[in-house]
């Protein structure tokens, strides 16, 4: 007979795999999303399905579907946030 997850060992691990992403510092919303996606996916898969199986492929969906989101919002987010900083301007030294 197969075990079951509690209903709070499945949160803990959705947290933790949703803290992940803070964590480890991901570059673009779209490997946050992914990584995210994966995390509830994995943890939905073996809620629903409860086996290896359904883990893994709640794991690809939701890691697709995350990444997918991601990438839109790194579309829509501008590239710089940070303004250029303004570097003072030299002034010619005058030859003696």
């Amino acid at each position: 007979m197969p075990h079951t997850p509690s209903p709070r060992t499945l949160l803990a691990a959705a947290l933790l795999l949703a803290a992940g992403p803070g964590l480890t510092g991901c570059e673009s919303d779209a490997q946050t999303g992914a990584i995210i996606g994966a995390g509830i996916g994995a943890v939905a898969g073996q809620a629903i399905g409860g086996s290896s199986e359904a883990t893994l492929i709640g794991a690809a969906v939701g890691g697709g579907a995350g990444y997918l989101v991601g990438n839109e919002a790194d579309k829509k987010a501008p590239r710089n946030t940070r303004p250029e900083p303004v570097l003072p301007q030299s002034s010619p030294t005058e030859p003696e």
